[in-house]
């Protein structure tokens, strides 16, 4: 009978400590929650990205004639997470030409400041048919405030 509460209480201390680790990681530095600056490693474009805390993810390529994109992420593990992100590509006449969906799945650095991930960016017409696919990789670090100067 012993043995069997001290397993028992073994595994309720082991679920605890994993309720503490998940609600750690949602909350704490282990989250994509915040902002952050996102580097394209083969072009060297810089983006730049929000998470909140409700799953919306919004982020601004800075170029022209492209809509700032919005879209959701989600959890999927221990330092790892899935994300989704539309935009609109305007022609000269201003008026959405494209959709651009990017889909990442990105993967927390263990101090939770950096990230990397793959990056799938499909440009469709407004009839949803894809016209072209491109694959890259990514990498980000957190923004986090600074003194003042």
């Amino acid at each position: 009978m012993v043995k069997r509460v001290s397993i028992i209480s073994a595994l309720v201390l082991l679920a605890s400590t994993l309720v503490t680790l998940t609600s750690a990681n949602d909350e704490g530095p282990f989250t994509l929650v915040g902002s952050w600056l996102i580097i394209v490693d083969s072009t060297g474009d810089r983006i730049l990205a929000t998470f909140t805390e409700g799953g919306i993810h919004m982020l601004n390529t800075g170029q022209a004639g492209i809509s700032t994109g919005y879209g959701a992420w989600k959890q999927t593990g221990l330092g790892t997470f899935s994300s989704i992100v539309i935009a609109f590509i305007f022609g000269a006449d201003g008026k959405t030409q494209f959709i651009q969906k990017g889909i990442a799945a990105p993967e927390l650095a263990p101090d939770g400041q950096s990230f990397t991930s793959p990056l799938v960016i499909e440009i469709s017409g407004l009839d949803g048919t894809v016209v072209d696919t491109i694959r890259a990789t990514i990498s980000a670090r957190r923004i986090i405030p600074e003194p003042l100067p």
